[in-house]
């Protein structure tokens, strides 16, 4: 008898804890912003995901063209240090690369 109550409350702790563990996370749930943004990507990739999401076959716009001067100065830049930050070449990402509190 002492051996039956021992099993049945250790068959019954191992049923608990495998219905604790059953979570589902649905492809809707990590497309949402704040998923996106709690993940650590930047808003650009949140607004990317956001136009792809509603419509795939939606094209991602654009940027309307640039004077040829500063284009040019760019691409000689670029030429001479191929690991500058060009501002908004393919997409502007606002990624903080320092520890900080908003971490934890």
């Amino acid at each position: 008898m002492k051996n039956l109550v021992k099993y049945s409350v250790i068959t019954g702790m191992l049923l608990t804890a495998s219905l604790a563990v059953n979570a589902a996370v649905t492809v809707k749930e990590t497309t949402t912003p704040e998923f996106i943004h709690n993940a650590g990507y930047s808003s650009e990739i949140s607004r990317i995901i956001d136009v792809k999401t509603k419509d795939p076959s939606t094209p991602i716009p654009a940027e309307t063209k640039k004077d040829k001067t500063k284009n040019f100065g760019w691409y000689v830049i670029q030429t001479i240090d191929p690991a500058v930050n060009r501002p908004h070449s393919f997409a502007d990402h606002q990624i903080k690369y320092g520890r900080s509190m908003d971490d934890l």
